[in-house]
């Protein structure tokens, strides 16, 4: 039963890796779907764009998006693989 555990906490751990990866992916292209004549270092950053929509084309709202989910998918992979991993060494 343990093993079970073990196994589930390791996918959960690598669900919340992949997730990250993702994030991390759209992040980079939010710079490069700014509208046209928005200076990217304008604001200092250019990841401070994912908090202006109003900044960015169809495609950039649509990577602002998929950062969101892959962050929440993360939280949620990387608590699960902590609740699974307590349980399987409470178990073993």
């Amino acid at each position: 039963m343990a093993y079970a555990f073990a196994t589930l906490f390791v996918l959960a751990c690598v669900t919340g890796l992949v997730a990250l990866l993702i994030a991390c992916w759209n992040m980079v292209r939010i710079p490069f779907n700014l509208e046209p004549g928005v200076d990217a270092w304008a604001s200092g950053n250019p990841l401070n764009y994912l908090l202006k929509p109003e900044a960015l084309t169809d495609r950039g709202v649509a990577a602002r998006r998929r950062v969101g989910q892959a962050l929440v998918i993360f939280v949620v992979a990387w608590v699960a693989g902590a609740a699974i991993g307590l349980l399987a060494k409470w178990i073993a």
